[in-house]
């Protein structure tokens, strides 16, 4: 069947644009195929198909990396998607940049690092070397125990420092109520879901509909 925004559709481009409009609204998987009349397994694969477009969007917005002697280059998605096989303990960051919150997975090696620190065991001090990362995070959370540890990015001045921190907490907030409401999400999923956070929380006061249309369009899934 032909489609301008899936290649290899098996639904028409009215159909698809129905899943889009829920899915803009945050309904779930099994609403979406109530509502359309779709199978459900069927919606999920177009849901994931979103998801995936959605983080590689964020991650095309995220600020370039500071450079690093020894750089760690990691391919996100595939890195995320070989989570379930993984120890717990990984660690996410979250900055502010140019009025809008990033996340970012810690690569492996460095989720080992942060790890003591964010489960309160080791002072920050007693490891900043390790703030030579590719960016300057505000906060560390890691995954499976909703631990956050905001760090103190004193260079921001004061103001600044509680503007960064109240969007963060604004973020962090906003998310654990999205994936509570979702029951949760699986380990191998989350970080999909995290970037339809950062997604959402970005672009809260637009159009949703609008603009993940306009990304299907530019890129079809």
């Amino acid at each position: 069947m032909s489609n301008r925004y899936v290649k290899h559709a098996k639904i028409s481009d009215s159909k698809f644009k129905e899943i889009i409009r829920y899915f803009a609204l945050d309904l779930d998987g099994l609403q979406i195929a109530e509502l359309s009349g779709l199978n459900r397994n069927t919606v999920g694969r177009y849901l994931n198909l979103l998801r995936q477009r959605i983080a590689e969007y964020c991650e095309e917005e995220l600020p370039p990396k500071k450079p690093m002697e020894s750089s760690i280059s990691t391919n996100m998605l595939d890195y995320a998607s070989g989570l379930q096989t993984r120890n717990d303990g990984l660690i996410f960051g979250l900055f502010k940049s140019s009025d809008k919150i990033h996340t970012e997975m810690v690569s492996e090696d460095y989720s080992i690092k942060f790890r003591d620190v964010v489960r309160g065991i080791a002072p920050w001090e007693a490891i900043d070397y390790s703030i030579n990362y590719w960016y300057d995070f505000d906060g560390l959370i890691e995954i499976g125990k909703n631990r956050y540890f905001r760090i103190n990015q004193t260079n921001k001045g004061i103001n600044g420092y509680m503007n960064h921190i109240n969007s963060i907490k604004s973020f962090w907030s906003f998310s654990q109520m999205r994936l509570m409401k979702f029951r949760g999400v699986a380990k191998q999923s989350f970080y999909l879901h995290l970037k339809e956070c950062e997604f959402r929380f970005n672009n809260r006061s637009q159009n949703l509909y609008g603009k993940i249309m306009d990304l299907v369009k530019k890129a079809p899934l």
